[in-house]
């Protein structure tokens, strides 16, 4: 099997040869763009966040930080699971097919979406080191627990 070849872009002239009806667009009169439309007024409905989606462990702590902060539910939750799923890591795998080796990890992405002033970055820095109740702090904790018993190496 040989490797495919190296990747060159098309030039100028090889990509205006692909699309001869199109041509450059820099010639394309201008009344032949139609005239822009204003968006849409408003947000789309959406539906609460629902605190039963939550593990009973996790569901108080988003609660109380909700509940102080002032913030919707969502600007904690939503950055608290993929910072949990980023903690189990590669230790924990679902394996799709069942005669393959195949395995899916945990690998979570988050997007909060607000308007300015609705606390995002307030709601996400409370999950960062230092804060009282951190994901970090409860990372360390779970690491501590899972070492209690075993015989660690010394220096």
């Amino acid at each position: 099997m040989k490797a495919p070849p190296p990747y060159e872009p098309a030039s100028y002239d090889e990509r205006a040869a692909l699309a001869p009806a199109l041509g450059d667009p820099r010639t394309w009169p201008s009344a032949s763009w139609p005239d822009p439309q204003p968006l849409p007024e408003g947000l789309a409905p959406v539906a609460p966040f629902d605190y039963a989606m939550l593990p009973d462990r996790l569901r108080p702590w988003v609660q109380d930080v909700a509940d102080r902060m002032q913030c919707p539910p969502d600007f904690i939750a939503v950055p608290m699971v993929a910072a949990a799923g980023n903690l189990i890591g590669r230790r924990c795998a679902i394996r799709p097919q069942a005669f393959s080796d195949w395995q899916e990890f945990p690998n979570l992405w988050d997007c909060m979406v607000g308007r300015p002033g609705m606390m995002k970055s307030p709601a996400l820095f409370s999950l960062r080191p230092g804060s009282p109740r951190s994901l970090y702090g409860l990372a360390v904790q779970l690491r501590g627990r899972a070492t209690v018993g075993r015989s660690v190496p010394g220096p």
